[in-house]
């Protein structure tokens, strides 16, 4: 299937012949209107910053999942199950911290689940005291 079949199939603009230059400005705005940044069909201010300003949905300190593995390396006691630091854990290729993420997601939902239960049955000695 070429390119403009499946733009075509994608967007419904069948009735539309775009050249790439075309297909690209056509993506672009439809990424700004999509993703709230400038809606290109009913905004028609000339002067407008929109376009080109930083916007939120955009931020990738924000949105980083950086920070989402910073977290889970803590949250998931990886440095003591697998004896490396945040640092050497990211310098590896992805699915090496994918496959390091799950196992330690793994164990550590079964320590908690033995905590949980040590701690049930230690109440439990207590109240039959």
């Amino acid at each position: 299937m070429n390119h403009q079949a499946e733009l075509s199939r994608a967007f419904d603009i069948s009735n539309v012949n775009l050249v790439s230059t075309d297909a690209r400005l056509y993506m672009a705005e439809k990424y700004d209107t999509d993703y709230g940044i400038y809606d290109h069909i009913n905004d028609r201010d000339p002067h407008t910053m929109k376009v080109v300003a930083h916007h939120d949905c955009e931020d990738t300190v924000k949105i980083s999942p950086l920070f989402d593995r910073i977290a889970q390396f803590e949250e998931r006691k990886v440095a003591e199950k697998f004896g490396c630091s945040i640092f050497e854990l990211l310098a590896q290729p992805t699915y090496i911290v994918e496959e390091i993420m799950r196992i330690s997601l793994v164990k550590q939902e079964k320590i908690d689940k033995e905590a949980s239960a040590f701690a049930a049955l230690q109440k439990k000695l207590e109240q039959q005291r």
